[in-house]
């Protein structure tokens, strides 16, 4: 969660300290889906309430705003964590589980 926040990142930049690797985890949801807590937002935002002109516009932007989000930290992961996450994202869908036992997935079901 300090990472998350930036908690940490602030305390290695104040101690004037190199930030140590990032952990990679892609067992239980993370098998199924790279981003299950933006996949759950947009279900969400989707699924709660009346569908009004003003409701659906605001649904859209938003969508689109998790998505850009989405892909910019694709971006950065992929720097941070190299090829092990360019495999990751090969193998795993990013916001749909779509993929039906294929990859880390499919794997994890035999």
């Amino acid at each position: 969660m300090a990472y998350f926040l930036g908690l940490r990142q602030w305390r290695d930049f104040r101690n004037q300290q190199e930030s140590g690797a990032l952990s990679f985890h892609r067992g239980g949801i993370l098998a199924y889906v790279r981003h299950p807590w933006y996949s759950g937002g947009i279900a969400l935002l989707w699924g709660i309430g009346s569908c009004t002109d003003v409701y659906l516009l605001t649904r859209i932007m938003l969508t689109a705003y998790i998505i850009l989000g989405t892909v910019l930290e694709e971006t950065r992961l992929e720097k941070e964590l190299g090829e092990q996450y360019s495999a990751y994202r090969r193998e795993v869908p990013m916001l749909v589980p779509w993929k039906k036992g294929n990859g880390i997935a499919g794997r994890n079901r035999r």
